[in-house]
């Protein structure tokens, strides 16, 4: 096969598990009591949570972390807030990762938590979904992302409410 056990099974720590959950159960509440599990979810807890992950990661050793979009990021009310809030955070994570042996091993969008997605991301009207992706995407630019939203909220005759 010519492959080391370490190539083949790439092991990695995944952020929800590890630094997004709040321990609970279907027989409890919460049993973790994070910093970053404040009242709001903002750039300051994403940071915090993102300082604990990487000393987290240099602790064990691992050489990869896996995230989804909304693990890692400030909550956000806008799509367009989303993006900004993913890019200052993905930003951060690579000053962490130039310094650290710790590398990505994939990072993925979130299109599952949402009440939205309940019957699956591509059961969700199809115009609203790609805004969606667009939005989840750090290669979109600032003015399509605008331009998507406008033609969304005004051009089109179905008029759908975008909550992040």
């Amino acid at each position: 096969m010519g492959k080391s056990m370490e190539e083949h099974l790439r092991f990695a720590v995944c952020y929800w598990h590890n630094f997004c959950w709040d321990g609970f159960d279907i027989f409890g509440s919460s049993t973790f009591n994070r910093p970053w599990h404040g009242v709001t979810n903002d750039q300051a807890a994403a940071e915090a949570k993102l300082e604990a992950a990487f000393s987290f990661f240099n602790k064990l050793g691992n050489p990869y972390f896996c995230f989804h979009d909304t693990d890692i990021m400030a909550a956000a009310e806008t799509p367009k807030e989303h993006v900004e809030n993913f890019a200052a955070i993905v930003g951060k994570i690579e000053e962490k990762m130039a310094v650290s042996k710790t590398k990505l091993l994939w990072g993925t969008a979130n299109m599952f938590s949402h009440p939205r997605y309940m019957a699956g991301a591509s059961t969700i009207q199809i115009r609203m979904l790609l805004l969606l992706l667009l939005c989840k995407s750090s290669i979109v630019s600032k003015r399509h992302i605008d331009w998507v939203v406008a033609d969304m909220f005004y051009g089109a005759e179905e008029k759908v409410m975008i909550q992040f």
